[in-house]
């Protein structure tokens, strides 16, 4: 399972989450900070500055750089 923590009119977000559909075939779960405020603290203690931030299993992945690094393809 991937997670995509993530904001509104996020281009760079829309990019990761379907370059993880078409390239896992897994379900990705989508956590807004714009709705969930408590996120940006936590991506922030993560280390990030921006999102989006990407996680599998529950283990930090990054980024969309980080992602593309991680899938392989």
């Amino acid at each position: 399972m991937y997670a995509v923590i993530s904001r509104n009119n996020c281009v760079w977000c829309d990019r990761v989450r379907e370059y993880l559909k078409e390239h896992t075939g897994k379900e990705v779960f989508q956590y807004k900070i714009d709705e969930h405020p408590i996120l940006l603290d936590f991506v922030k203690a993560a280390g990030f500055n921006t999102v989006p931030v990407v996680f599998h299993n529950g283990v930090l992945i990054g980024g969309m750089e980080d992602t593309r690094d991680y899938i392989g393809v």
